[in-house]
């Protein structure tokens, strides 16, 4: 096995991945490179730098040209900086509970709203039965059901799965 990578950000210097290359499978995929996520989900510090520029990337996500005649009643929102669609949730998967509650403190701080009667996001981590399969009670089934939700997850191999699992509850998925 070679030597850990170290992959710093452009957004944040100081946000850093660790990266080993080799040979790595399990029973559901084989993939050439291990990325250490630990310390982004689980230090306090990471996660909240994770959850800026993550904030920062959804709020200021596209540089919109306002001469497309498709665009026309939106210069308003365009004019604020921001080309986001309101959230009512974030689910948090893959351990990223922290970077979920520092996401949507960092979305109420650039001015994000939500259509959530209380005006605050939801953020919430599905369970999982014995078999894998993704539980959501009926207590946190109205936090979802009907929502735009934002998920946010450390395993990129997955998306797929957990995405076709939230449609079933008959979700808008914000991407």
């Amino acid at each position: 096995m070679q030597d850990k990578k170290f992959i710093h950000s452009s957004y944040n210097n100081e946000l850093v991945l660790k990266v080993t290359p080799g040979h790595f499978s399990s029973d559901r995929f084989h993939v050439n490179y291990y990325i250490d996520m630990a310390t982004l989900k689980m230090r306090y510090t990471e996660a909240k730098m994770v959850a800026e520029a993550m904030a920062d990337k959804y709020v200021h996500r596209v540089n919109i040209s306002t001469s497309s005649h498709l665009l026309q009643g939106y210069e308003s929102m365009m004019n604020m900086g921001t080309t986001a669609k309101p959230i009512n949730t974030i689910i948090c998967m893959d351990g990223c509970e922290m970077i979920g509650a520092f996401l949507a403190e960092e979305l109420i701080k650039l001015g994000l709203k939500t259509s959530n009667k209380h005006g605050t996001f939801y953020v919430i981590t599905p369970e999982f039965d014995n078999t894998g399969q993704m539980v959501v009670r009926e207590n946190i089934k109205k936090m979802i059901q009907g929502k735009n939700v934002l998920v946010v997850l450390a395993t990129a191999m997955v998306v797929e799965q957990y995405l076709r699992l939230l449609v079933q509850f008959w979700l808008m998925v914000v991407i």
